[in-house]
């Protein structure tokens, strides 16, 4: 009985970690963004994927890279949580592009209680999503990408699997004007198996899905100024908008600053080289905190190479 107990327990607390974001439905931390970038200029990136994280943002933008990327995100969170980002991305001659990442978060230090109410043991939970990204530009201009996510998550001793879907699309219509679409989490979800809790008797099989998303885009540079607006809605009925603006000083330091559906977020960044043909990105990214949760400060080293 007492395993019940945690489980609802940490059930109740995982759906709220993430509140800003859709909190309460399934996989509500691949809706947190990820790269400083993106999320300095309010959670943009569907029209900029190159700037940002392309294998999350828009896999479309895979196909218009000219240098392969490692990318390394760390977020420093409040309340024992966790979330890491590393991904990895290379041009595929003649007009491709391939990605492959990994998204974790979870929950660290959960205090169990046996029926009485004495302290046990610690436990930890993790959601992970393991991705991997194909995009081809068919026309100059003009790409498509796919995004396959092995999602996973760990719960005590139970195991939930599943396989989602996203599908990008990016447009450059000219230097300064580039327009994206991107349909996330198509079929995504967990299937549970909650027998080793609950023994078989009691025991069930079933399913989470994860809102379905559509998004779309439009990215303005002029000169040293980019400014970039997203619309956002589910079939949760939860409409987002997403705008941002940077400020590029010599392709060594960039101001940036958005708005995430009326939050502010602000970051900046620095560009400079690490090695003979290796370049470097340090970017960071400032998010308010929404329900309490307290700020979020994440850091983003990109290598290009």
């Amino acid at each position: 009985m007492h395993k019940y107990t945690y489980l609802f327990i940490i059930l109740l607390l995982i759906s709220g970690l993430w509140a800003g974001s859709e909190g309460g439905y399934p996989g509500t931390y691949l809706n947190v963004g990820i790269n400083a970038t993106s999320l300095s200029m309010g959670r943009t990136g569907v029209a900029i994927p190159q700037k940002g994280a392309p294998i999350y943002n828009n896999p479309a933008g895979l196909a218009m890279m000219e240098r392969r990327t490692a990318e390394f995100d760390y977020f420093f969170l409040n309340l024992d949580r966790n979330m890491h980002y590393t991904g990895l991305t290379t041009p595929v001659q003649p007009t491709a592009g391939l990605g492959m990442a990994w998204i974790h978060a979870g929950v660290d230090d959960i205090q169990g209680r046996n029926n009485t109410g004495q302290r046990t043991k610690n436990y930890q939970t993790g959601e992970n999503a393991f991705v991997l990204s194909l995009a081809n530009s068919f026309v100059p201009g003009f790409a498509v990408g796919v995004s396959i996510k092995m999602l996973r998550n760990e719960m005590l001793e139970v195991l939930a699997e599943g396989v989602g879907i996203d599908i990008g699309m990016l447009v450059k219509l000219s230097d300064q004007l580039t327009l994206g679409a991107q349909v996330r989490d198509i079929n995504s979800g967990y299937t549970w198996q909650t027998s080793k809790v609950f023994g078989d008797n009691e025991g069930q099989t079933y399913k989470e899905s994860f809102p379905l998303k559509g998004l779309i885009g439009v990215a303005w540079q002029y000169q040293n100024l980019l400014i970039t607006t997203d619309l956002e809605y589910s079939d949760k009925s939860i409409f987002r908008y997403h705008s941002g603006i940077e400020y590029n000083y010599k392709n060594v330091a960039a101001l940036r600053a958005g708005l995430n559906n009326s939050q502010p977020t602000f970051g900046g960044g620095l560009q400079y080289d690490l090695f003979n043909k290796i370049d470097t990105e340090l970017n960071y990214a400032l998010i308010f905190d929404s329900v309490g949760e307290g700020n979020t400060h994440l850091f983003s080293w990109k290598f290009l190479f």
